[in-house]
């Protein structure tokens, strides 16, 4: 699918629309575009669900840090916005089509706790550093 060219879709054609993990395919300027075509192809009263990546390290003292800090110079070089997400919901409701009803946020610790044991999740998180 190419959101920036326009959606293939009629306008009003689909009751839902879901799209994930776009932050790393779509430029900064490509964005509003994505929002406005899938607003378009959205029923009234539809819905729309997104779910993307803030990627944004919490601890700057862990190794996935390190490597957030090469994704976020080669999405800089690409003219991405790794943290789009905090612009997502303005977007939307730029559209004038769009009620949010819900958004939610999470983060995961990969940090060490304070004896220097890491968190299942750093565990986690090493390992697929070290798989790759």
């Amino acid at each position: 699918m190419d959101y920036v060219q326009g959606l293939s879709y009629a306008d009003n054609t689909f009751d839902f629309v879901h799209i994930r993990f776009l932050v790393l395919a779509l430029r900064e300027d490509q964005w509003p575009m994505t929002i406005k075509e899938l607003a378009r192809v959205t029923k009234p009263g539809g819905m729309i669900q997104m779910t993307e990546l803030d990627i944004n390290p919490l601890d700057t003292d862990c190794q996935p840090f390190h490597v957030v800090t090469i994704v976020h110079a080669v999405c800089e070089k690409k003219g991405q916005d790794p943290r789009i997400v905090l612009e997502l919901e303005r977007m939307l409701l730029v559209t004038k089509r769009v009620k949010v009803i819900q958004t939610e946020d999470g983060s995961c610790d990969t940090s060490q706790l304070d004896d220097g044991s890491d968190r299942e999740t750093a565990r986690k998180f090493h390992w697929d550093y070290v798989e790759t």
